[in-house]
């Protein structure tokens, strides 16, 4: 039954078409879930999918998750599975979940030195500290070469200091990349935190100071160097 609930929420949010100004409410079709009091576009989420997916990543269910808005620090960014093969670094990234309603909706960004990320309109569910974010996002890469859409799942347990135990999966929808430095659609990649602590932040975007997890230096480093300095 657990499964079931969570593919009827998953669904309804992935295929929406999504913009800026939000992806619950750009369509004429839809359904209402009483176990979420929110009415969302009707669609259906591929069960290969789900089974890919819950293999490497815990997906909680249940309609008291905790409130997690905030700003966090995903660093180091480790790569767990990816169905393309690709071995390659990985920046690390600020992720801010915003407006978590009582309905569990709430708006998400993540911001990095190539990439800003926007969602209006995501789904939480969950139980206690545990939490899994449902959403469909539009990346946009800051020098204009390439656009794409995402679905994201972002599980983990929400602490004082930040989040622990997180997962976040992406899969490939749809893009623009002329010069396919994208992965290709229909793939999908599978990320934790190297240090189990995606710690709260309160500072502001730092896109410049963001870079590669794999190397020497990561965005925390960097930020620790700087305060030494004279």
């Amino acid at each position: 039954m657990a499964k079931k609930t969570f593919l009827k929420i998953l669904a309804v949010l992935l295929p929406c078409t999504m913009t800026f100004s939000g992806c619950l409410k750009e369509s004429g079709r839809t359904i209402i879930l009483p176990e979420m009091y929110e009415t969302t576009p009707e669609a259906m989420l591929p069960q290969y999918l789900y089974d890919s997916l819950s293999k490497y990543i815990d997906i909680y269910t249940g309609k008291t998750p905790p409130n997690i808005e905030g700003m966090y620090l995903f660093s180091p960014v480790k790569l767990q599975y990816a169905s393309d093969g690709y071995n390659g670094d990985f920046y690390d990234c600020i992720m801010k979940f915003s407006k978590q309603s009582i309905r569990n909706i709430c708006t998400y960004d993540e911001d990095q030195v190539v990439v800003k990320t926007h969602c209006d309109s995501a789904m939480i569910v969950g139980h206690d500290n545990l939490f899994t974010f449902v959403g469909k996002v539009t990346n946009v890469m800051n020098d204009g070469r390439a656009t794409s859409v995402m679905g994201t799942l972002i599980s983990g347990k929400k602490t004082e200091s930040g989040i622990t135990d997180l997962s976040y999966a992406i899969y490939m929808l749809e893009k623009y990349d002329p010069q396919h430095i994208l992965m290709d659609v229909g793939t999908f990649r599978i990320f934790y935190d190297g240090d189990d602590l995606v710690q709260n932040y309160r500072g502001k975007y730092l896109p410049e100071k963001t870079i590669l997890s794999n190397n020497n230096m990561t965005l925390n480093s960097m930020i620790a160097q700087k305060e030494e300095m004279p």
